[in-house]
């Protein structure tokens, strides 16, 4: 029995912390210009792992940076 309780918390624990971050990524795809998840993802990682994003639009990624990121912060 105490498994299943442990079970349903972990459950609950880990959800409580997923959503913020979905939450998080939907606020800055949702806009009048269209930017995917994994463009999102990629364009926010990128800045620490110096990836090449050459195939994401230059105005996407300055949307992200400099308009919808301090938004949402």
């Amino acid at each position: 029995m105490l498994n299943k309780l442990f079970e349903r918390k972990g459950w609950k624990l880990t959800f409580i912390f997923l959503l913020p971050l979905i939450i998080f990524i939907i606020s800055i795809m949702l806009g009048r210009y269209d930017i995917g998840p994994s463009d999102v993802i990629r364009v926010l990682f990128s800045a620490g792992l110096g990836e090449d994003l050459s195939d994401i639009p230059n105005i996407a990624q300055q949307l992200i940076l400099r308009i919808r990121l301090p938004r949402i912060l």
